[in-house]
């Protein structure tokens, strides 16, 4: 099972972050990454820090948040949210789409969000 969010631009400024929602029809083992350059970006899972470029850790069933909060002075492109499920054989199902009551303090144009499962 893969997922992934799209997003477009640039977080320019430190502390510049773009929220998904990501909903779960089942607990396991997750791995959450994004397609930046390098490790710039903080990954917070309802609003916890977990993690910086990428995480792996249990999820348990239900709608979570996934920040994604820039480190770097000189910003990042942050393109897609991925997140897979790390342990075979589970059905589960994860939507993860920008949400635009948690978007950073960047001039970036709206995102439109999508969810796919494989």
């Amino acid at each position: 099972m893969t997922t992934s969010g799209w997003t477009s631009g640039t977080m320019a400024s430190i502390g510049d972050f773009i929220g998904f929602s990501v909903a779960a029809n089942t607990a396991g083992t997750y791995t959450i990454t994004t397609d930046a350059p390098t490790p710039t970006v903080q990954i917070l899972l309802d609003n916890v820090l977990v993690g910086i470029g990428s995480w792996t850790g249990p999820i348990s069933a239900g709608i979570h948040g996934i920040r994604l909060c820039n480190t770097s002075p000189a910003g990042t492109t942050v393109n897609n949210l991925i997140v897979t499920q790390a342990s075979a054989g589970s059905s589960a199902r994860l939507v993860a789409e920008p949400r635009d009551a948690d978007r950073g303090r960047s001039t970036r144009k709206r995102r439109k969000g999508i969810g796919a499962v494989v």
